[in-house]
């Protein structure tokens, strides 16, 4: 799992929730 902020992005494959410059995937 890729660590970044860039939840615009992260969007595009997997619902993410930025939390402490981490993606946590809630999918």
């Amino acid at each position: 799992m890729e660590s970044r902020t860039e939840t615009h992005v992260s969007t595009s494959y997997t619902p993410c929730i930025p939390v402490s410059h981490l993606c946590l995937s809630t999918g």
